[in-house]
């Protein structure tokens, strides 16, 4: 099956795109997460509609955001998911992290954490104090707390190729995560500064080395599969609310997917913008249905 290209809009020389893509020729770079694939599932097959495209290098048949969207529809037995293509490996496409962040952890708890890390990897723990937390940082993982004065940090220094490094991310959180009995918060590494600003004592940061898109293409070239909530994408712009019914994404359907999006008018909203409670960086535009405004 080929993909079909509409395209839907221009907006100050940009040109927007959807492409209706087959199901089988996309894949995830990183694992589903079983519960929210459920969810999702159930809603879409509740609703019989895709509120949004997902963001896909066609080309390469990598997903950069929406796998549990595609997850969906390929449990339903839908043939056609709608795309906005991009080209991975273009600037355009910014690849950053997720940072593990534990709040209202007390010394005695962070203590507890570090003598377990240390009992099992021994010398390739190392202990260090530094002033200000550094994402930067080139050993593989590091584990900082701040304790209202300095950061503590454990740092792992043995390099690790991505796979095995992101094994042993997975690693570190269960084993945090089980110790303190509670799980982290994922923040962006470009606004994690931001709730820094006051009370930083008693939090705990678990961060992995900067990876890059290469790493990425390589690992999904490979079959393999990144944990989930391992890496996060700024895109160049994204469509929201197109509202397709999924019954127009069978292959005997498609004529009215063609139709039904041909007659989609955009509207743009601007960037970094909440739309309800998630923020967007890049432009959004919004599809505008017949008879709406």
């Amino acid at each position: 099956m080929m993909s079909q290209r509409v395209v839907s809009y221009s907006y100050m020389d940009r040109e927007l795109v959807i492409e209706l893509t087959s199901v089988d020729s996309l894949r995830p770079h990183e694992m589903i997460i079983e519960e929210l694939g459920r969810r999702i599932t159930q809603s879409i097959k509740e609703d019989g509609i895709l509120m949004d495209p997902i963001i896909a290098d066609t080309k390469l048949g990598l997903i950069i955001d929406g796998t549990h969207r595609w997850s969906a529809l390929r449990n339903l037995g839908i043939d056609y998911i709608p795309v906005i293509p991009l080209d991975y490996l273009s600037e355009g496409v910014k690849l950053y992290r997720w940072i593990r962040v534990y709040e209202g952890v007390g010394e005695k708890e962070f203590l507890n954490v570090g003598n377990e890390l240390r009992r099992e990897y021994g010398d390739r723990i190392e202990v260090d104090k530094i002033e200000e937390m550094d994402l930067k940082h080139e050993t593989p993982i590091e584990l900082m707390y701040n304790d209202g004065e300095e950061w503590l940090v454990y740092r792992y220094n043995k390099q690790l190729d991505i796979i095995s490094l992101l094994d042993l991310l997975k690693g570190f959180e269960e084993k945090v995560s089980t110790i303190l009995n509670r799980q982290p918060s994922y923040i962006d590494e470009k606004n994690i500064g931001k709730m820094f600003k006051e009370g930083l004592k008693g939090v705990l940061v678990l961060s992995y080395r900067v990876i890059c898109k290469r790493e990425i293409i390589d690992i999904f070239k490979k079959n393999l599969y990144l944990p989930p909530k391992t890496t996060r994408h700024v895109i160049p712009y994204r469509l929201i609310g197109i509202n397709m019914p999924v019954d127009y994404l069978i292959n005997t359907n498609l004529d009215k997917a063609l139709k039904f999006l041909s007659g989609l008018k955009i509207e743009y909203l601007g960037n970094n913008i909440f739309v309800g409670e998630r923020f967007y960086e890049e432009d959004v535009y919004k599809a505008i249905h017949s008879g709406q405004g």
